[in-house]
């Protein structure tokens, strides 16, 4: 991701959690993620950073009650990862059944799938697959509740993403 910016990737994305250790192991198991930093403060686990080791990604998971704003984000999907395949989105729902994790089970929409998965907190982690989709795409709400996309974007003072 090396840009004009002098930024070479995202570090890490915070997730404000109930209990760090128990957030931790979820994390971690559901992720296959490893322990690369933790925070103590007066003695107490406040805070941990885990990474996947192939891809390098990165989580750190913070004690609600010692973040500035004590955040709960339960129902927001915080995170979004977009998977190889729809076979990789399903062989991961297939791990998520084998390890007990609750899932919403593998959705198809129109060019794709999609699977949530909350954290112990409520907060959901989001796994899709939507092959061939263009650079920019927007998405409506229809009466319905169904999203309907279109190309032509609404906010005209940002640059447009081309392929």
């Amino acid at each position: 991701m090396t840009s004009d910016l002098g930024i070479d990737r995202l570090l890490q994305v915070k997730v404000p959690v109930t209990d760090v250790r128990t957030a931790a192991q979820w994390y971690a198991r559901l992720l296959d993620m490893r322990l690369v930093m933790e925070f103590a403060e007066e003695d107490e686990l406040r805070g941990v950073v885990l990474e996947e080791p192939q891809t390098r990604v990165r989580i750190a998971l913070r004690d609600r009650a010692h973040a500035s704003s004590r955040p709960v984000l339960s129902g927001f999907d915080l995170l979004n990862f977009e998977m190889v395949s729809l076979e990789a989105l399903e062989a991961f729902a297939q791990r998520c059944d084998q390890l007990g994790i609750n899932t919403t089970g593998v959705h198809h929409f129109e060019g794709g799938a999609g699977m949530d998965v909350p954290d112990p907190d409520g907060t959901v982690i989001r796994f899709h697959f939507a092959p061939g989709r263009p650079s920019f795409v927007g998405f409506r709400s229809d009466s319905e509740g169904r999203h309907v996309s279109y190309g032509e974007p609404s906010l005209t003072d940002v640059a447009v993403m081309v392929d």
